[in-house]
């Protein structure tokens, strides 16, 4: 009768935590508070005029004036799945299911510091900008527009589920996991400006600042 095998223990394959990665978290945290703040100071300072007149002002009244009654009450449903209460219900629904799944008990930490980094990654920016939302909103918008954090929120929780989903998959299945999730997080980015919330570069920086976020948690918790 053949011995059976010991089950293999995927915290080595999935996640790593060394004195390194609080460094890692810092520094990459600083790097995007610095970096959107920068952007956003010179963005909304001397180039606010031409962002206005050239590309936020005509984006916004393209789509305003396209909207449907039937697309609207879609959009607000996207919005709501972008808010920080669905980020954090999110966040926790994955370090469940991952822990119980790999047994990796670094998942919900991971996680943890994955949504609330995200969080007041959007705070901290917001209050250093300042950058006012547009008028006219069908939803209502809490103080300043600028990184949107609808839209970051939409790019962390795409990029935590596209890694679980599609770590040790195949190649055809980790692009349809990873185009469904970017779909979902261009929808929840889009609806703020369907509903003239926050203004199209707010949520073009919530994106990347968002993208820019969970890579940086990735890469400081991968194995060494």
């Amino acid at each position: 009768m053949g011995t059976a095998m010991a089950p293999r223990n995927p915290r080595a394959s999935w996640f790593g935590a060394t004195p390194v990665t609080a460094i890692y978290l810092l520094i990459g945290f600083a790097i995007g508070v610095v970096g959107a703040w920068i952007i956003g100071i010179f963005t909304f300072g001397p180039a606010e005029n031409f962002v206005l007149d050239y590309f936020d002002r005509p984006i916004l009244d393209f789509v305003r004036d396209r909207r449907v009654d039937l697309l609207t009450d879609l959009m607000k449903f996207f919005t709501w799945l972008g808010t920080d209460l669905i980020l954090i219900i999110a966040g926790v629904a994955l370090a469940v299911w991952a822990f119980l799944k790999t047994r990796d008990p670094l998942w919900p930490v991971f996680v943890a510091v994955t949504v609330l980094g995200a969080i007041f990654l959007d705070d901290i920016v917001k209050d250093l900008v300042e950058r006012p939302r547009p008028r006219g909103g069908l939803v209502e918008g809490t103080r300043f527009t600028f990184p949107n954090g609808h839209s970051l929120n939409a790019a962390v929780m795409a990029g935590m589920f596209g890694y679980f989903l599609t770590n040790r998959r195949g190649r055809t299945e980790t692009l349809w996991v990873w185009r469904g999730l970017g779909l979902a997080a261009f929808l929840i980015a889009f609806s703020r400006v369907y509903l003239s919330t926050d203004w199209p570069l707010d949520i073009i920086g919530g994106l990347c600042l968002g993208a820019f976020w969970v890579s940086v948690s990735l890469a400081a918790f991968r194995p060494r």
